[in-house]
């Protein structure tokens, strides 16, 4: 279930955002390969605080609030949105039958991170639209599921 609303503005970049990914992860953990709920309730939290961060940084690119002066600002705000759920994957009591799932997750939260990171660094405004190596690193990651 859908815990935020995509407004007209957002359809833009929505499909191409980390919070879809994280959406459609939980979504097919419910069907193809089970997960525990707490995984499915986790990436579904992540997903609505990634689209809080996604759609502030995408109106501040679009000029609607002030750019921030924190140039890792949009590194920072993924890191800050997806800490809860590093933290369930990263835990030893969890790497039980799914174990491999939760190794999948994390080290591909991790790439996400460093892309963004990266772009950060390189003050190269992450353009979920139109960013290649995102979309890529995206693509796989919502792949982790499938048997």
């Amino acid at each position: 279930m859908l815990l935020y609303t995509v407004s007209a503005s957002a359809m833009t970049w929505y499909k191409y955002s980390l919070s879809f990914a994280l959406h459609r992860l939980a979504q097919s953990g419910a069907g193809v390969l089970p997960i525990p709920q707490a995984l499915s309730s986790a990436l579904e939290d992540a997903g609505r605080r990634v689209f809080d961060h996604e759609s502030y940084f995408n109106e501040m690119y679009a000029g609607v609030h002030p750019f921030h002066p924190d140039p890792l600002f949009v590194y920072n705000g993924y890191l800050t949105a997806l800490t809860n759920l590093l933290k369930l994957v990263s835990q030893p009591a969890h790497r039980h039958s799914h174990s491999h799932t939760y190794m999948e997750i994390k080290g591909h939260l991790q790439s996400i991170l460093l892309i963004a990171h990266s772009r950060c660094t390189s003050q190269t405004p992450l353009n979920l639209t139109k960013d290649r190596e995102w979309h890529l690193f995206l693509a796989d990651f919502t792949k982790v599921l499938k048997p």
